[in-house]
């Protein structure tokens, strides 16, 4: 059956693995990923990779040209099936 990991907003990068397998990496929107055949019965591990900017370090020090810090998971997640 169909499983969707939805990561919704990421800045700026995302890998996502499944029971130490992967299910992809994202550099750009959308960050969804299938995980059909990585799911297994019963427990799974789900693992979420982000790779952010160094933008919010800049929050630190002073700076005339700081720009956007927002970096990370920012989401909404949500995991969802076809039916």
């Amino acid at each position: 059956m169909p499983v969707t990991l939805d990561l919704g907003r990421v800045l700026v990068a995302a890998e996502v693995l499944v029971n130490g397998k992967s299910a992809g990496i994202r550099l750009a929107r959308p960050f969804t990923f299938d995980l059909f055949g990585l799911l297994q019965e019963g427990d799974n591990i789900l693992e979420v990779r982000v790779a952010n900017t160094i933008a919010p370090h800049f929050t630190t020090i002073p700076s005339l040209a700081q720009g956007p810090t927002a970096s990370g998971l920012i989401g909404p997640v949500s995991l969802y099936r076809a039916e």
